[in-house]
């Protein structure tokens, strides 16, 4: 949730106290597990996929 609030690991990296490679491992691995893309990376910038946008809007 606070990725997708943010768009920026390494800020919620830092709101969360974790590192950077933690959040990078949680997302990633979330991915695996629900075996789709919940954001993009293009550069530094971040982006919500469609399905990530639909897991938020399910989750709230």
């Amino acid at each position: 949730m606070t990725v997708s609030k943010l768009l920026n690991f390494r800020a919620a990296a830092e709101e969360l106290n974790y590192s950077q490679s933690t959040i990078s491992d949680h997302i990633r691995n979330l991915e695996l597990d629900l075996n789709t893309k919940l954001f993009d990376r293009i550069g530094k910038k971040v982006f919500l996929t469609d399905c990530g946008q639909k897991l938020i809007l399910d989750w709230l």
